[in-house]
């Protein structure tokens, strides 16, 4: 789980640095936010 959140994390940074910042950052910071918080309710649950 935890290499998952890491691969998704670097992945959100290259597109930061890779691509154009203010027009595509918001999709991919919702992208983002949108699997973190899936994650973050998924272990939730698990406990």
């Amino acid at each position: 789980m935890a290499i998952r959140r890491f691969a998704i994390y670097v992945v959100f940074l290259e597109h930061i640095g890779a691509l154009p910042f203010l027009k595509l950052f918001n999709i991919h910071f919702i992208s983002f936010l949108c699997s973190f918080f899936y994650m973050c309710r998924r272990n939730y649950v698990r406990r």
